[in-house]
């Protein structure tokens, strides 16, 4: 095994190289291989379809380990980088943005920000060469991807955003404003300047990020939901549920003409919504805490990948149109699902206890393998794992160890 150290400020980390540089990478170089925000897209539907291919049999690349009580949060994986927040829990408030080479794992630049960015459990964004985060001054950044250098920085007006994951799209950077019990706002950003293109009051706080897809931006906090134009800002519809209020929130997702909308009052459903009007088509079910995926299958309908019961121990995928139960995967033994559900290629990848990733047919639901995730830290570190994906790369980070793994 090689031994590499990497230089990190405050934490230190290791790079442990497990397999030959590009072993088991089938990206094509595709921006459509990219992962590009939290939950892989600006649509937050948490699946991704790999030009080269991908497999349910993965081998481990390489391994980043911090040492100390700080950790990784989501990455997001671009032209052969991956990018990943080191949330920095000792000494000087303000996390660490880190570039890793994806091939082999090696550093090539870090960038220390004066605050914590985002939750706690946040990821940047990235487009046309350039990475924008948003930490707790109230700050957006775009930095240079391939140095770390920052191109502009800018504090839009009104509110704060301390929780707050930034998407891309349409040459603008779009985010929501934590804001109060009162109000907040939703933001376009100009992608080349920062420049504040439009915005838009919200009632209430909401934290989590906005989704987008077919023209709109749309944010859901906790009995308000939104679509706004994603050029010009007009507010296309707004739609209030009565009998309730208050902040938090999670990013709703865009597929296909629909938004699917998780909310913190109605914790076991995931309801579904026109993109278009905002028209109720009915719900799923689902858990608040654990984000689903959305995917189209082998025949091109879209389904709804969910996670739900008493004890997170079942997994069902549901046709979107006629919301229709195809198959339920249901874990025994007091087993429990750890992790949002991802699919790539047609393959549901999962976390379960025990340091374990299930694979799946995302078509039917057999269950094809389960990795055992090798680990160079105590097996805590493997309690709230996240999965990620991107440039034909499955991406694990469990908090103080992030790896990449690849088909073998």
């Amino acid at each position: 095994m090689l031994f590499k150290n990497v230089l990190v400020p405050l934490a230190a980390a290791v790079v442990f190289a497990l397999s030959p540089a590009n072993a088991g990478l089938r990206s094509s170089g595709s921006a459509a291989d990219d992962s590009v925000a939290f939950r892989l897209n600006a649509a937050h539907t948490n699946s991704i379809v790999f030009s080269g291919g991908f497999s349910a049999n993965l081998t481990p690349l390489w391994t980043s380990h911090i040492i100390g009580p700080d950790y990784f949060m989501d990455s997001i994986v671009a032209n052969g980088t991956v990018f990943v927040i080191q949330r920095v829990q000792a000494g000087t408030p303000g996390d660490i943005l880190h570039a890793f080479r994806l091939s082999d794992g090696r550093e090539l630049w870090f960038k220390k920000f004066k605050k914590h960015v985002g939750d706690g459990f946040s990821a940047p964004a990235y487009d046309n060469g350039m990475v924008f985060v948003v930490d707790q001054s109230n700050k957006v950044y775009a930095l240079s991807a391939s140095n770390g250098k920052t191109k502009w920085e800018v504090s839009p007006p009104k509110q704060p955003f301390s929780n707050i994951d930034p998407i891309v799209g349409n040459g603008e950077v779009f985010l929501s404003s934590d804001g109060n019990q009162k109000y907040s706002s939703i933001y376009g950003l100009d992608e080349l300047s920062g420049a504040v293109l439009w915005s838009g009051k919200l009632n209430y706080g909401g934290d989590g990020s906005p989704a987008y897809g077919g023209g709109g931006v749309y944010t859901a906090p906790p009995c308000n939901y939104y679509r706004f134009d994603a050029v010009t800002g007009v507010r296309d519809w707004y739609i209030r549920s009565r009998g309730c209020h208050g902040g938090g929130g999670l990013a709703p997702i865009y597929l296909d003409g629909n938004i699917f909308i998780q909310d913190v009052v109605l914790p076991t459903t995931l309801s579904i919504r026109d993109a278009a009007t905002g028209k109720n088509k009915g719900t799923l079910h689902q858990y608040w805490g654990i984000s689903p995926a959305l995917y189209t299958d082998n025949t091109g309908a879209d389904r709804a990948l969910t996670i739900y019961g008493d004890a997170l121990d079942t997994m069902s995928s549901w046709l979107v149109s006629s919301r229709e139960r195809v198959w339920t995967y249901k874990l025994g033994n007091g087993a429990t699902f750890i992790t949002a559900p991802i699919v790539i290629n047609g393959l549901v990848f999962v976390g379960l206890g025990g340091a374990q990733i299930a694979v799946l047919d995302a078509n039917t639901g057999a269950l094809l393998n389960t990795i055992t995730v090798s680990l160079s830290c105590s097996p805590s570190c493997f309690a709230a794992p996240e999965l990620t994906a991107g440039d034909g790369a499955l991406m694990v980070d469990e908090g103080t160890q992030l790896q990449a793994y690849v088909p073998q």
